[in-house]
């Protein structure tokens, strides 16, 4: 090969990696200046794993839907979900990332697992198909498995309870739609807290008098097992549970 050659191969060379050099360099300045940016989005998912340190309960309720599940075993209710993109996480990071969606499986609370989450809403219009699977599958694993809504951004609120595979009570409200699932006879709870009877103070000319709200949610709630928005009262050690995808949200 000629001298001349030798020299453009060279140059050539020096030119290509002179690029990566100056390439590596913007790329690693742009995730310094914007690490959300998809120039980081390795260092950002790695950032994106939830805490897991143990921490104690945290209280949930409000705009969201929950499952009560008697059973000492968290991990075999995070396996009869069939969550996926499972991950280890404590209460504070769990309850924060299914804001939205997902749902969080809770460590053991005195005899009790929770899953909480969006995902866990019913799909409008579907609510008897939705919860009565998931209540009969999960009841005949656990025996006991209880589900609540309180969604007061769509003004959705239910609640339904099955034993050893069978549904036993079911009942869903829907906004302007009304009672909208309604199995079984209303449990001795629900009596106690008064539901279903018409508020004297309602003069209108609706059919329906009477509407839930996160309050009777909760008592009821409280009435089976255990209230959610109070277990940070309660003195449990510190735990960590699992945060995961439900169905095919």
């Amino acid at each position: 090969m000629s001298a001349a050659l030798v020299g453009v191969a060279l140059g050539v060379g020096g030119l290509i990696v002179y690029g990566l050099f100056a390439w590596e360099r913007i790329v690693h300045r742009r995730r310094e200046l914007d690490p959300g940016s998809s120039w980081g989005a390795s260092a950002q998912a790695r950032a994106a794993r939830p805490d897991t340190t143990p921490d104690t309960p945290l209280g949930f309720g409000a705009n969201t839907a929950w499952l009560a599940v008697r059973t000492q075993n968290g991990n075999a209710l995070v396996q009869q979900l069939a969550l996926r993109t499972v991950l280890p996480a404590n209460w504070r990071a769990g309850l924060k990332d299914t804001v939205e969606r997902g749902v969080f499986v809770s460590p053991p609370i005195d005899g009790w697992v929770f899953a909480v989450g969006r995902d866990l809403i019913a799909p409008e219009g579907n609510e008897e198909a939705f919860v009565t699977e998931l209540l009969q599958r999960l009841s005949r694993t656990f025996g006991h498995a209880q589900w609540f809504c309180s969604d007061a951004q769509d003004d959705r609120h239910g609640w339904a309870l099955a034993f050893d595979g069978k549904l036993q009570r079911g009942y869903a409200f829907v906004g302007e739609h009304g009672h909208v699932w309604w199995a079984g006879e209303p449990t001795a709870a629900e009596q106690q807290a008064q539901c279903f009877v018409d508020d004297p103070r309602d003069q209108s000319d609706d059919e329906v008098k009477w509407w839930p709200d996160l309050a009777i949610v909760r008592s009821l709630a409280a009435a089976w097992g255990l209230d959610p928005l109070s277990l940070a009262q309660r003195a449990v050690a510190p735990g960590t549970g699992w945060v995961g995808r439900f169905g095919s949200a």
